[in-house]
């Protein structure tokens, strides 16, 4: 069952947002599992079952100078956007909360904040059955991509929404963590009937504080299916439905390839406008 939630933190003393960098966030919300967890969740593996957000601090590396004026770079309270794949691992997180109360970004203490409603305030807590269920048929859709997204093609990093790439990587990750299989054949329409309708995309370059740097995409992008058949649409729609839990491409756990997904002509414009705000 994925489960998409939100934790608020409060900072013992302010911090500039650029130092809760992608390594830092993704090492704070492991200490917020019991140990033994903690070290099962940072084990190499094809997909982890977890997916974290923390799209202010796009937003400020990414701001331009004149944008920096309106609002102190200094932080005392931020929140963390995350995501789990698999429920079993809820409880022990909301549990070591609990019992923990605060924790360390870096050299700095950090509290939760103590309220039941900051944990989930996404109505986000749906079974693998229920996404399937709820996802309705619609030959148009479209993406929001709120933090830098990039998929592993071959060796190099691809950072563009290239269909092919986008729902294959969403196949082989919902495959993964879910006992229901795709039972639409989505090669023949991925490759002859969807196609790019609308985009408006940036790149973006973010460095990581252990070294590297990753170039992806933020933005919209809408698609519209040619001739597709029921089950195609279908498909095609659960698994958007489904990326805003898992999130997009690369680095999902530290907080690259943050989704929203829309169905239906009128929706994609209107609900994706409405959240392009909060994107980088």
């Amino acid at each position: 069952m994925p489960i998409k939630f939100r934790i608020k933190f409060k900072l013992k003393k302010p911090k500039h947002i650029l130092e809760l960098s992608p390594d830092r966030i993704h090492a704070l919300f492991l200490s917020l599992f019991p140990r033994k967890i903690a070290e099962e969740l940072h084990k190499p593996a094809p997909y982890r079952p977890f997916s974290i957000w923390f799209p202010e601090y796009f937003r400020i590396l990414f701001s331009t100078s004149s944008e920096n004026e309106r609002f102190s770079p200094f932080i005392t309270h931020f929140t963390l956007i995350s995501s789990l794949l698999k429920e079993e691992y809820f409880s022990p997180l909301i549990a070591n909360i609990l019992e923990k109360k605060y924790f360390f970004l870096g050299d700095t203490r950090v509290e939760v904040v103590p309220y039941t409603s900051s944990f989930i305030k996404e109505e986000a807590f749906l079974t693998y059955e229920e996404i399937l269920e709820k996802a309705v048929a619609s030959s148009t859709f479209g993406f929001l991509f709120k933090t830098p997204t990039v998929f592993k093609r071959g060796k190099i990093d691809y950072p563009l929404p290239d269909p092919q790439i986008l729902f294959k990587n969403l196949i082989r990750k919902w495959h993964y963590f879910s006992e229901i299989k795709v039972k639409a054949d989505l090669n023949d329409c991925l490759i002859r009937k969807l196609q790019i309708s609308y985009f408006k995309l940036k790149i973006r370059r973010v460095k990581l504080r252990l070294g590297g740097a990753i170039m992806g995409f933020t933005g919209r992008v809408s698609f519209v299916v040619k001739e597709g058949r029921e089950d195609e649409l279908k498909w095609l729609c659960v698994l958007g439905s489904f990326a805003t839990f898992s999130g997009t491409g690369r680095k999902t756990t530290m907080g690259l390839g943050m989704t929203d997904f829309a169905s239906n002509i009128q929706n994609v414009s209107d609900n994706l406008k409405k959240e392009e705000k909060d994107a980088c």
